[in-house]
């Protein structure tokens, strides 16, 4: 279900749709979701030149201290599966950390 904030009047994703992007994030790297990961999700304004006005943030922290961080420029509403396993394709490949 998506909420509506009063000041921007836009439709806003309900806490459900960060768990369904993590279970995504966990699905495109090949953990188990009691893998020993943790998976943050947020949505954050983007002021620079160009940028859309909402972008993702996407970080993957490990316990043994890796880290993996993304952002995608759509609002966490609008964001798809296919943009989750997009953006991490590359490290699936071994092409980046």
């Amino acid at each position: 279900a998506l909420r509506t904030h009063s000041l921007t009047s836009r439709a806003l994703p309900g806490p459900g749709k960060a768990r369904e992007v993590k279970e995504w994030v966990r699905k495109a790297l090949g953990h188990a979701p009691d893998a020993d990961v943790s998976v943050l999700v947020s949505e954050l304004r983007c002021s620079e030149l160009g940028c859309p006005p909402l972008e993702t943030c996407i970080a993957v922290l490990g316990l043994d201290g890796t880290r993996l961080e993304r952002k995608l420029h759509t609002s966490l509403a609008e964001l798809t599966e296919a943009d989750v396993v997009g953006c991490f394709q590359e490290t699936l490949e071994g092409k980046t950390p």
